[in-house]
């Protein structure tokens, strides 16, 4: 697994690791994004990537908040087994975790939670969800000097707070009508809607 071992600056793994959970495990949210507002116009277009990076900077500041030296890649870890299951059962039932379904969980048995794992889950696990952990085990993250990284971590979590204030501000009016249209589209957003509804249940 030498091959794998490979040196990244802890901010590169940040903005990866948020580029990927965006990606792979946000389809559907996607889909149905697309479905709302097409790529009929330049605005549409822009508006459709203007989601994306406010999703990929929101992911990051959680990163670059509590993903301190140590704990970053066991967050990210966490962060990538959550949204493989959240995104599994988003995809094949239409199921998205809000407080009550975090309720819900809480209450289920052994059997019922067993008679929620398919072959399907499992496959769908280990290529979204344990290849990922492995290559990210392998990573070595680099860190800088605690001065060095705490700038660099205070100026890249507000340039995000500022890209995801522009971009909502920027796209009130569009933001406002699509979540009329749709009022369950945030849901889909994985893993922050799941991460959001277990804030508020605490």
């Amino acid at each position: 697994m030498s091959f794998l071992r490979k040196k990244v600056k802890f901010y590169y793994f940040i903005l990866l690791t948020s580029l990927f959970i965006t990606f792979v495990y946000n389809l559907k949210f996607l889909k149905i994004l697309y479905g709302n507002i097409g790529f009929s116009s330049f605005p549409s277009i822009y508006f459709f990537f203007a989601i994306i990076i406010a999703i990929i900077s929101a992911i990051s500041i959680l990163l670059l908040i509590f993903g301190q030296k140590y704990v970053l890649k066991p967050l990210a870890i966490f962060l990538i087994i959550l949204s493989s299951i959240l995104s599994f059962y988003n995809h094949q039932y239409g199921v998205t975790v809000d407080e009550q379904m975090i309720i819900n969980t809480l209450q289920t048995d052994i059997n019922e939670a067993a008679d929620l794992m398919s072959v399907g889950f499992f496959i769908d696990i280990f290529f979204l969800g344990i290849i990922p952990i492995v290559i990210i085990y392998f990573v070595e993250i680099e860190y800088g000097s605690f001065k060095k990284d705490l700038l660099i971590r205070i100026s890249s979590v507000v340039t995000a707070f500022l890209i995801v204030s522009v971009l909502t501000f920027a796209n009130f009016k569009q933001v406002s009508f699509i979540t009329r249209q749709n009022n369950t589209l945030n849901q889909h957003i994985t893993p922050l809607y799941t991460l959001t509804s277990t804030y508020r249940l605490a």
